[in-house]
């Protein structure tokens, strides 16, 4: 099994993700897909879970893997948690949008997220927050 953060497992225990499996038609992504600590499905789709340990927020997500994803998948979900239980939640067409409008700058190979730029409306503080956003978002 990939080695996981505690926050992140204690997350994804709660909202009943997993690491895919062999069966499930995203293990294809998950297997080509390196930190594989960062990458589960769950019933509303796949998702990439990132963590910050920073008194100011931020986050960094890898351009190959967004273009990747996007070329594979109808739709993921990127969260980045600020903790175990809180973070901001974004689906495929937010994820595009940010970084098309340049929300997201292009740094090296990987998007920089700043949590001081990001939209209140992805904010979740618990995990039913988080699960009834993403049955809305859900593509």
């Amino acid at each position: 099994m990939p080695k996981v953060e505690t926050e992140i497992q204690e997350f994804v225990d709660a909202i009943g993700a997993r690491f895919p499996r062999w069966k499930d038609k995203e293990y294809a992504l998950f297997s080509v897909v390196p930190r594989r600590g960062n990458y589960f499905v769950h019933a509303n789709g796949f998702m990439i879970v990132k963590l910050s340990r920073s008194p100011k927020p931020f986050w960094g997500l890898g351009k190959k893997h967004v273009d990747f994803l996007n070329d594979l998948v109808a739709n993921y979900f990127l969260v980045l948690l600020e903790s175990s239980s809180s973070g901001y939640l974004f689906d495929k067409d937010e994820i595009n949008a940010n970084v098309r409008r340049g929300a997201w700058g292009l740094s090296g190979s990987d998007y920089k997220i700043n949590a001081s730029t990001l939209p209140r409306r992805n904010v979740f503080h618990n995990a039913e927050q988080f699960l009834s956003r993403t049955q809305t978002t859900e593509g």
